[in-house]
């Protein structure tokens, strides 16, 4: 993950590595490089997988693997994972010599215990800069800045020089050349801003539920900005998105060194109140959108809904279809094939008997063809 303003850039590793193979007399005759990798595990990175392949092909062409130092394998948080990569390209007949450390070919024991210290130092490197980047960024969104990810429908990216002077929008793909520049949100394009706008009018003012102004906005063909239909959940994430108003949360969830993604508690998220930036609709709106939705039934439980399957057994005796769709307490009785996958598989996991898959099916007899003989 490095630059070619920062000191272990992958284009100096190069040249370093040139310059031990030509005062050794060695010549490069391939190389592997992953620009822009992270360090932290094997997946993404092409250019160590492709070495990994190459050795063991014969003939393989190179005689020696030239390495910049121990780190250049990974950052691994498991220090035995880059050298069981060393280890298969040594037992694959091609040592490997490390051009920047102090042991480039040495091999024994205290190469090895160098090795160790020297992998273990990688890995805490990683655990290090990871703290010390999410304090930076925690820091910059509680001013109210952006630090990155995907914006959000309305939205825009405004670039602030030194954090204050406004030096436009920025479009996909483009990203701040200073670190002293500042990204902030505000709003986007216009079309939009209008959808954002009647998304939260008919929610406030018309009383809409999430499904029917998402059905409202499919037959007027309004598409969302990938141009899909608008489904509901796309509404509820409008609805109870801050950013709308000006306000940017960080560190909801944390993504420890490549691992799985963990909810952190509310009492850990950063929020900030972002200067400069144009509010798509008013607070007030927002506020009372909360309200609405704070006073509307919650969605059932799971075990509410199997509670239901039992209320209707012990009244009716049996499970059919047409029970469960009559039931004023099913909103939607397909709820229980997408959770379940059927009504008998819901009815099971109530503890009562399944419901009949439905009528059996006349037998055919034959092949369902006739000949043209009988036909005529």
């Amino acid at each position: 993950m490095s630059t070619d303003m920062q000191k272990y850039s992958t284009a100096n590793q190069e040249a370093a590595i040139a310059r031990f193979a030509d005062s050794h007399g060695m010549q490069v005759v391939r190389t592997y490089r992953d620009d822009g990798k992270s360090g932290l595990r094997i997946r993404g990175r092409t250019g160590l997988q492709a070495l990994m392949r190459d050795v063991h092909i014969e003939p393989r062409g190179f005689n020696a693997i030239l390495v910049y130092d121990v780190s250049r394998w990974g950052r691994f948080q498991n220090p035995d994972e880059s050298a069981h990569y060393e280890f298969l390209c040594t037992r694959a007949g091609a040592p490997v010599v490390y051009c920047a450390e102090l042991f480039p070919d040495m091999t024994g024991p205290m190469a090895a215990v160098l090795k160790s210290i020297k992998r273990s130092m990688a890995a805490e490197f990683s655990r290090e800069l990871a703290v010390k980047v999410r304090a930076g960024q925690s820091r910059v969104a509680q001013m109210g800045f952006f630090t990155g990810g995907v914006t959000n429908f309305g939205m825009a990216r405004k670039l602030l020089g030194d954090g204050v002077e406004d030096r436009g929008l920025l479009r996909i793909g483009q990203h701040k050349a200073l670190n002293s520049d500042r990204v902030v949100l505000t709003a986007g394009k216009g079309w939009e801003v209008a959808v954002v706008r009647l998304i939260f009018y008919l929610y406030v003012k018309e009383r809409m539920g999430e499904l029917a102004i998402s059905r409202h906005l499919n037959s007027r063909g309004i598409t969302t900005r990938r141009g899909a239909r608008w489904e509901t959940l796309h509404i509820v994430r409008i609805l109870r998105n801050e950013v709308y108003v000006g306000v940017t949360w960080y560190n909801r969830t944390t993504r420890p060194l490549g691992a799985s993604p963990i909810r952190n508690p509310p009492e850990e998220w950063v929020r900030g109140d972002a200067p400069f930036a144009k509010p798509v609709i008013s607070r007030r709106m927002f506020d009372e959108a909360q309200k609405i939705k704070a006073s509307r039934p919650k969605r059932p439980t799971e075990e509410q809904y199997l509670d239901v399957l039992r209320a209707i057994y012990r009244a009716e005796g049996k499970i059919t279809v047409r029970l469960v769709r009559a039931s004023p307490y099913v909103p939607n009785y397909k709820w229980f094939y997408r959770r379940f996958g059927s009504l008998p598989a819901a009815c099971r996991a109530a503890g009562i008997p399944p419901a009949p898959l439905g009528p059996p099916k006349r037998p055919r007899i034959g092949n369902g063809r006739r000949s043209a003989h009988q036909s005529a």
